[in-house]
């Protein structure tokens, strides 16, 4: 997978930089007016040092060149016209930056640095630490003319903005990313006080003869090799090495204008840029860096989009799994409904829920206790097996779009959870007989394209993905025909998913389109924060009157069922495997690109309590200016 770079920052709106206003116009402006107001990219001292380190390297792009334009700023554009299918950017194996091929690549192996870690986070934090020791060498690194060719200044991200610009993020997935609050927490930047006192500042003094600097000049060096990692690396093969990629980090994204796919020639060990239709003299190459929201692009790369076609909200498991438990502690305690408590449900254990106690107030607090108790148990039996029937979401998060119907797994799960025991364990038995009819027909065509029969391998065959996905067919199935009160409780649900979500904002949307209405006067800064939060909003707003309509929910069960309508909520992005086929053009095709998936402190349901408390305490240091 691939995760290319955002150093096109674009120009053109208030308050944005100038540089780009001298460039050269020998290349097509992007369609629609691609903008962002956080600033441009323009020409970087030591270009001709780094073709020159190209082609020592054998790194080979002969149908492009390098200028600065006025839409995307830095960007490779065709020298010529180009065919559809022909190769545009050669870069050898060994040309990249890894942690586990840099110059001090044993250090980072002994210190668990290196893949495979036992956290995740940590071999990303290896290729921060190989960046920042090769950039403090200087020219004494094989790859100084490559890092001098990433701009020092990274003050367009949010990590380097003022504390009360960074407030305006309050509540979008950068903020939630960048604090700690995160479903992937491996992704730079994030936790960046966290990372530097307990992992990158310790391992400096612990290695002296790496001449690599501590305090505030290590910190300054830290924040900027973050920043660099966050948005020039990509992820390749199907390990998934983190890995700084030359040229191919030159490439800008522009929604829907994608005209190249990545892919990696195990045969002549090189990864490829291959041109995916024809692109005539003087346009830009465009790579895409996946499904992208606003805030995403924002946090990833400093960047965003007037007109971004992705844009999303992303509604965490634990926000799910928490309005799920408080409508059946509340209908427990009211008596009322069908909860789960009434049984032990699938996987749960049974419990006598807690001695007896003097006094009918300590009898009723006793009993309130266990039936909360036992809620929370019959929750946790019911998430076991919605992972078994692959109803939760990759990094933990549901993609919500304004202009898409809710998310198929998700009411799926809410149904899950919500179920009466009695259904639960019919789902639990309706996906064990999808499994079994689905290695059975594996086993059959196995068996008669092999001409001799396949005993006791249908299963084994099927694997666990395609297991899965018959689990999840039978569970979106049985909540499609749970009926109009079950569903009518899974609106409620989100209901209080909508408004806890709104409620995190530090403003409204009729606050954002006042300060839009006005957009010509706002700083740059505030620009980029209300087109980040707005659409997120927008979709909130969106999935709240979804779900209100009669039938929305049960309308788009069954089109997830068919596989009609159904909406990722697997993260979307990019979807480079080096040695694979390469990236899709199209957004909807991508895989995800940022393909961490470490658990920190502050995930799922108890997020909020942890960022506000544990983190909290270190954001003074998070590099904002006072």
């Amino acid at each position: 997978m691939a995760k290319p770079s955002a150093k096109q920052k674009s120009c053109g709106v208030p308050g944005s930089n100038s540089a780009a206003s001298t460039a050269p116009q020998d290349a097509n402006c992007a369609a629609g007016g691609f903008r962002s107001p956080v600033g441009c990219t323009g020409a970087t001292p030591g270009e001709k040092e780094f073709l020159a380190w190209c082609q020592e390297e054998r790194v080979r792009f002969p149908s492009s060149h390098l200028t600065v334009l006025p839409d995307t700023g830095r960007a490779l554009v065709a020298s010529r016209n180009i065919k559809m299918g022909e190769v545009v950017v050669e870069v050898p194996d060994d040309a990249v930056l890894m942690a586990d091929n840099c110059s001090i690549r044993e250090i980072l192996e002994e210190e668990g640095m290196c893949k495979p870690a036992d956290d995740e986070i940590l071999e990303i934090q290896g290729l921060i630490i190989a960046v920042m020791y090769e950039k403090s060498r200087g020219k004494e690194s094989r790859w100084e003319p490559y890092l001098s060719l990433i701009p020092d200044d990274m003050t367009h991200m949010p990590l380097y903005w003022k504390r009360s610009e960074f407030r305006e993020l309050r509540g979008t997935a950068a903020y939630d990313k960048m604090m700690g609050r995160v479903q992937h927490p491996a992704d730079a930047p994030t936790q960046i006080p966290v990372l530097w006192s307990e992992v990158v500042e310790p391992f400096i003094r612990e290695h002296p003869e790496l001449g690599m600097p501590a305090g505030k000049e290590g910190y300054d060096l830290y924040r900027w090799a973050t920043c660099a990692v966050a948005s020039y690396s990509f992820i390749l093969g199907d390990d998934k090495y983190q890995a700084m990629v030359p040229v191919w980090d030159l490439l800008n994204h522009i929604t829907g204008r994608v005209n190249v796919r990545l892919y990696h020639c195990a045969k002549r060990h090189l990864l490829q840029m291959i041109a995916t239709r024809d692109i005539p003299r003087g346009q830009e190459l465009v790579n895409n860096y996946g499904e992208l929201s606003n805030a995403e692009l924002l946090r990833g790369y400093g960047f965003v989009e007037e007109r971004n076609r992705n844009n999303h909200v992303q509604v965490p498991l634990g926000f799910v799994v928490r309005a799920a438990t408080e409508l059946l502690q509340a209908e427990a305690e009211a008596g009322t409904g069908d909860t789960p408590a009434a049984g032990p449900g699938p996987g749960s254990t049974s419990s006598s829920g807690g001695g007896g106690g003097g006094g009918n107030g300590g009898a009723e607090a006793q009993a309130a206790s266990a039936a909360s108790a036992a809620v929370r148990r019959d929750v946790a039996a019911r998430l076991r097996l919605a992972q078994r029937c692959g109803l939760l979401p990759q990094h933990h998060v549901f993609k919500v779009f304004a202009d898409r119907p809710p998310p198929t797994h998700m009411t799926a799960l809410m149904y899950l959870l919500l179920a009466p025991y009695a259904d639960a364990a019919a789902v639990q038995a309706s996906a064990n007989r999808a499994v079994a009819a689905a290695a059975a027909a594996a086993a059959a065509g196995q068996q008669g394209a092999d001409g001799r029969k396949q005993k006791g391998k249908g299963r084994s065959r099927l694997g666990g993905k395609a297991a899965a996905q018959a689990r999840a067919a039978a569970a979106v199935a049985a909540a499609a025909a749970g009926g109009e009160a079950a569903l009518a409780r899974v609106a409620r649900v989100y209901g209080a998913i909508v408004e806890r979500m709104l409620g995190r904002y530090g403003s409204g949307l009729e606050e954002d389109e006042r300060l839009l209405a006005r957009r010509e006067a706002l700083p740059p800064r505030l620009y980029a924060a209300v087109l980040a939060r707005k659409p997120e909003k927008e979709a909130l707003l969106s999935l709240r009157e979804a779900v209100r309509r009669k039938g929305a929910l049960h309308r788009s069960l069954v089109a997830g069922s068919s596989g009609d309508g159904a909406v990722k909520s697997e993260g979307g992005g990019k979807a480079f495997v080096a040695g694979g086929g390469g990236e899709a053009s199209g957004g909807a095709a991508e895989a995800e690109g940022r393909a961490k998936g470490a658990t920190m402190p502050g995930t799922g349901a108890s997020h909020e309590a942890d960022a506000s408390g544990r983190f909290a305490a270190a954001q003074f240091a998070f590099g904002f200016q006072v």
